[in-house]
């Protein structure tokens, strides 16, 4: 069999093996919504064996491993009832650990995709150029697609698989048949297909109006905007591994705090009890939780009296409160309420009314705390957050001996692209940078805008030599973008490139020497030239 078969036949198999891992994935994050129960169970228990044997079969020992870890903490549960905290957060783990395995294999292919973004979008457009332009740019940015120039084409590849989206012309097959075909085409499943349409000239607003009625996500014509679309394409495709939410319960009627705890196990979400108030301050500290549910009366101190200390804290004052009370006075309700309480839950509570608060009040809480972390333009972390997190990974990386690869990345010349075509210009190509970084790195590493036009990139468990495969394909990558731009009212498109540094964490490191070397390694690949990256010595030479 020559090697082309060969490559064919290992990349069907992984991705056989990556589908078993996602299926196991998905089921896990069905509890938030249904609930744990017999039949979710099993079937995850089932999803669990099938990945277990597709991985052991296909030589991805390590994922193996990990799914019959996973099914051994499974027998430890039944069926019926959830498990308590310590065993769901276990779980949690081991679910997570199938994610990573499954997002390391798919660096091979895809460098940096989600595993669980292995689904292509479809090109319908019968303007063989034009598509194949819009191939090779959807590639820069790391989404997978397919040409599929005629209806013959495009019937046969939603046969073999369903698509991530279509980017369909509106013209497809004759004046507006594109759209006729997006509407049999929803008509057929039972869950709708995202459609980008395209046309040549810009569409008016019935155009539009009719778009979105049959699934369209967004519109791409001539003068541009693929950009837009890509930022589009991620959101529909993206599939994270979120950790699950975590709550801190403080009430000192131990059986209350544990049917509590019990209920909001049984839709995936993590229970810290804390029978003794006095030590609500130290374990927040410990437990990080996103959420306080707190009685009303305990002894030596008030619900409301502990709300009122924690808001005096910076550090604690955006983290909600739910209070959980027998108390049905309103004007009592209302007062806790105005000491820093964010719900009020009377005594008894439904449990679908409780889990429902706590995983709304929760979602809005990470929510914040995503955009307090992030820059504004880019949406990646800021400075400051950045390092929080390289000091986090630092750690993790010296208590479990494994690499950690940082790297600096500066955007070449972009002084004299702000000073030719303006700030307006500068930002957007800001922003395609950090698009692309987003959609080629993996979910694992961390990205954030270090200043300016400088970013910074964490990549645990992974050595320099990697990393420096992955970046030298972000930096050609990259350089095919093409960004819009405008002067006298005359729309073009410019190329940029970017510099990089790359840095191996050495032992007993400091954030500041490990930064320094990657940052002095920047500087390097700036002096010989620009659009390249050096390495930086190991810090003892």
């Amino acid at each position: 069999m020559d090697k082309s078969k060969v490559r064919e036949l290992q990349s069907h198999f992984g991705r056989r093996v990556v589908g078993d891992a996602r299926s196991v994935v998905d089921q896990w994050y069905q509890l938030q919504r249904q609930g744990w129960h017999r039949a979710w169970y099993e079937l995850l228990v089932s999803r669990a064996e099938r990945l277990e044997k597709s991985a052991r079969r296909y030589n991805r020992e390590a994922l193996g491993d990990a799914a019959a870890q996973l099914l051994q903490d499974l027998t430890a549960c039944r069926a019926e009832r959830p498990p308590q905290s310590s065993l769901l957060s276990q779980l949690a783990d081991q679910i997570s650990a199938i994610g990573q395995q499954a997002l390391r294999h798919s660096d091979r292919e895809w460098p940096g995709a989600s595993a669980f973004m292995q689904q292509e979008v479809y090109i319908a457009i019968e303007d063989e150029t034009l598509a194949a332009d819009l191939q090779h740019q959807l590639e820069s940015f790391g989404i997978a697609s397919e040409l599929t120039l005629t209806l013959e084409a495009l019937q046969e590849a939603r046969a073999r698989r369903r698509p991530a989206a279509i980017l369909m012309d509106c013209h497809f097959r004759g004046e507006r048949e594109g759209f006729a075909l997006a509407e049999e085409i929803q008509q057929e499943g039972s869950v709708p297909l995202p459609v980008i349409f395209y046309q040549q000239e810009p569409p008016d607003m019935d155009t539009r109006l009719q778009a979105m009625r049959l699934g369209g996500k967004a519109f791409l014509d001539a003068e541009g905007g693929l950009l837009r679309v890509v930022e589009r394409l991620e959101r529909e495709t993206r599939t994270v591994i979120p950790e699950l939410y975590r709550v801190l319960i403080v009430d000192d009627s131990k059986t209350q705090a544990q049917h509590s705890a019990q209920v909001l196990n049984g839709v995936g979400i993590i229970a810290e009890v804390l029978n003794e108030p006095m030590a609500l301050l130290q374990t927040i500290d410990d437990f990080q939780p996103d959420l306080i549910l707190m009685d009303m009366y305990m002894p030596r101190c008030t619900g409301v009296e502990l709300a009122t200390v924690m808001r005096q804290q910076p550090q604690y004052d955006r983290l909600p409160i739910v209070f959980l009370s027998a108390e049905e006075d309103m004007a009592k309700q209302m007062a806790a309420l105005a000491e820093g309480g964010d719900d009020f839950l009377t005594k008894p509570v439904h449990p679908s009314v409780l889990t429902a608060t706590v995983q709304h009040r929760c979602k809005r809480n990470r929510a914040m705390r995503f955009w307090m972390e992030r820059d504004a333009l880019t949406g990646l972390f800021d400075h400051t957050h950045l390092f929080q997190r390289l000091q986090q990974e630092v750690v993790r990386a010296e208590r479990q001996d494994q690499p950690l690869t940082f790297i600096m990345i500066d955007l070449d010349r972009f002084k004299s692209v702000n000073d030719t075509w303006g700030h307006g210009a500068g930002d957007r190509i800001l922003k395609n940078l950090s698009l692309l970084l987003r959609q080629r790195l993996r979910k694992t590493d961390i990205i954030g805008r270090y200043g300016g036009e400088e970013f910074a990139i964490i990549m645990p468990d992974t050595t320099v030599e990697a990393a420096s495969q992955v970046i030298q394909e972000l930096l050609d990558a990259f350089s095919d973008v093409r960004h819009a731009v405008e002067n006298d009212d005359i729309r073009q498109f410019i190329t940029c490139t970017f510099s990089a540094g790359l840095a191996q964490l050495q032992t007993e490191e400091s954030l500041t020497d490990l930064s320094g070397r990657a940052d002095q390694a920047l500087y390097q690949a700036k002096a010989d030239g620009r659009a390249r990256l050096s390495l930086a010595p190991d810090g003892d030479q």
